[in-house]
């Protein structure tokens, strides 16, 4: 749990909803992913139905106890006042390094950000948040200038 999926989005519940509200969406969006309950070809085959369903479990999970409730709302929190604070960089702007597969730009601290392509491949892609490595400051990396 580091505050990066949208567990309140998956199960398809508002960030204040009550405990009966939560588990209410989660038995809805269960009827859409649970092995017993749904048709692998929904999901193009068995594994993304699986991925799927383990990735509401892990929501519910977090959701459904307080304090991890609370430690995630937390992160998340965070999470988005970094991103708002943060110097947008369009990825044209980091220099890429072929031989290592990863984007980078240095910091006024003299560490640097690095992102590595793999991650800009992600379903969710860009924009990404990126910590540098000598310090706490973020930059927020995305496709273009806008």
């Amino acid at each position: 749990m580091d505050g990066t999926e949208d567990y309140y989005g998956l199960l398809g519940a508002a960030k204040g909803a009550s405990a009966e509200e939560l588990k209410a969406s989660y038995r809805k969006k269960l009827l859409t992913c649970h092995p017993d309950k749904c048709v692998a070809s929904m999901y193009g085959d068995s594994e993304a139905m699986r991925a799927e369903f383990d990735r509401v479990q892990a929501a519910y999970a977090v959701l459904s106890d307080r304090g991890r409730r609370s430690e995630f709302d937390r992160l998340v929190h965070m999470r988005d006042n970094l991103a708002m604070n943060a110097e947008r960089v369009p990825l044209t702007d980091l220099a890429f390094d072929e031989e290592n597969g990863a984007y980078s730009r240095g910091c006024r601290c003299g560490g640097e950000y690095v992102l590595y392509e793999e991650e800009c491949d992600k379903e969710d892609g860009l924009p990404l948040l990126i910590q540098c490595t000598g310090c706490s400051i973020h930059i927020t990396v995305h496709a273009d200038a806008t």
